[in-house]
């Protein structure tokens, strides 16, 4: 089973959808798939993966973020500052939510590792 997140790239197949739309690191949502299966359809202790194998597309460099104060303003200089701090939190929040490394790579390991299985993930920088 194998699945991406290149949903740009790859037809859909009957109803199932490129992984991308829904997670954009899909080695977690397959992991919780498979044992969601398993516990429906089959009896008996679940056949475990032999190894996991996680390819990233790139990893992009930290940046610093300005303030991200949202408050109530009580002058025409903080109302600006909380302009500022909205942009700022709001370009957090998008890079959170379009995060393919990190928590879900974290995430994913963990449940390898919970099960006994060997997890690889390759995932080169990002060029500037």
């Amino acid at each position: 089973r194998a699945t991406g997140a290149a949903p740009s790239y790859f037809k859909t197949m009957g109803r199932f959808v490129d992984g991308g739309l829904v997670a954009n690191n899909p080695t977690l949502a397959v992991l919780t798939e498979m044992q969601a299966w398993h516990s429906r359809h089959s009896p008996g202790p679940m056949r475990r993966p032999r190894v996991v194998v996680s390819l990233g597309t790139s990893r992009e460099p930290d940046r610093p973020v300005a303030s991200v104060d949202v408050f109530k303003p009580t002058s025409f200089s903080e109302a600006a500052n909380v302009v500022l701090g909205g942009a700022s939190l709001g370009a957090l929040l998008l890079d959170r939510a379009s995060q393919a490394s990190g928590i879900p790579v974290i995430q994913s390991e963990a449940w390898c590792t919970s099960m006994g299985v060997p997890f690889f993930r390759f995932n080169p920088p990002a060029s500037e």
